[in-house]
């Protein structure tokens, strides 16, 4: 066997290329004994290698002592060490073992060799944070920063699922503003995103209260939906937002009202039909069909539409709950 790679004229000693390499590296014995190891792994005890050789790993660490056992129990059952991670003193290092064998096969040490990835991974967790305010950003209005209108459509069709699945309720809320071309025409479009703003957070506001999520579902039109919630809840929080942007005061010269204000429509399954096909799209089109009834009842207004059962007719008729 050869004792020394050639390079050139140079003859490189097997022993000093094992200590120059920049992977920290060390051969273990079955007693768990320091063999050899290089100076890149020594530093990561602090020690130099001459202190560890023929030191027992579980003097420095008992975890790590009961791992090399463990390594060679594999070994002697015919399994690979798989490659893993290791974390010491805040340093994470990447691990792969392999096994020396004797003349009769049996496992008589093994090569350990560990990569420092620390900046790899810190790396990896910058992306990975990086990557999940990317999709915040993808999930949130940009002028609201309420939901947008996929997450919208992604909550809709959790809460009928989870209602249909649980026979709990679930119920869903359209409201839009008032009047909002006339607000703009009088005011400018950079008045009329600053009411948005403001109403988004009055919504957000009653919503956390409530422990339910608020949407801008386009334009000037918002939705709340209230999973596990009956149509008389959604009703009491339809309520609870025409009152809080009334309070908002928000002045609004072309309106009837003189103050910006809202018209809301809910609707809701309180209990879930036989027919299961276009749950959410039917629970929509009836919180739709409530926001125009409110809207034809003069506004400033809540309302609540059944949900057409899959023959096309209403579990009960549409009501005006209140008009201010």
């Amino acid at each position: 066997m050869f004792q020394h790679i050639t390079i050139g004229d140079a003859a490189i000693p097997l022993a000093r290329l094992f200590a120059a390499m920049p992977v920290a590296m060390a051969l273990i014995d079955r007693e768990g004994r320091h063999v050899a190891l290089n100076q890149a792994l020594a530093s990561i005890s602090g020690l130099k290698a001459e202190q560890l050789i023929g030191r027992r790993v579980a003097e420095l660490s008992p975890e790590s002592g009961e791992n090399i056992q463990n390594d060679f129990r594999r070994i002697d059952a015919g399994l690979d060490v798989p490659d893993h991670e290791i974390t010491i003193e805040d340093r994470v290092f990447y691990v792969s073992v392999k096994p020396l064998f004797d003349g009769d096969g049996q496992a008589i040490a093994i090569m350990v060799a560990l990569t420092d990835i620390t900046r790899h991974k810190e790396t990896e967790g910058q992306l990975a944070k990086a990557n999940a305010r990317l999709e915040a950003m993808a999930a949130m209005d940009y002028l609201t920063r309420l939901g947008n209108r996929r997450v919208f459509d992604e909550a809709l069709a959790a809460a009928v699922r989870q209602g249909r699945e649980s026979s709990k309720p679930a119920s869903l809320i359209l409201f839009d503003v008032d009047h909002f071309k006339r607000f703009n025409d009088a005011y400018g479009h950079i008045a009329g995103d600053g009411c948005l703003r403001r109403i988004a957070e009055a919504t957000r506001e009653v919503g956390c209260r409530q422990g339910v999520e608020a949407y801008r579902y386009g334009g000037e039109e918002f939705a709340v939906v209230l999973p596990g919630r009956s149509s008389r809840d959604a009703a009491a929080l339809a309520q609870n937002l025409c009152d809080a942007v009334w309070d908002l005061g928000i002045p609004h010269e072309a309106s009837p009202f003189c103050r910006v204000t809202v018209s809301l429509g809910a609707s809701g399954y309180d209990r879930w039909p036989d027919e299961r096909r276009d749950l959410d799209a039917r629970l929509l089109r009836a919180a739709d069909k409530a926001l125009y009834l409110a809207k034809a009842s003069g506004r400033n207004t809540v309302a609540v539409a059944a949900v057409e059962t899959g023959a096309g007719a209403a579990e009960g008729s549409s009501v005006l709950v209140t008009q201010p």
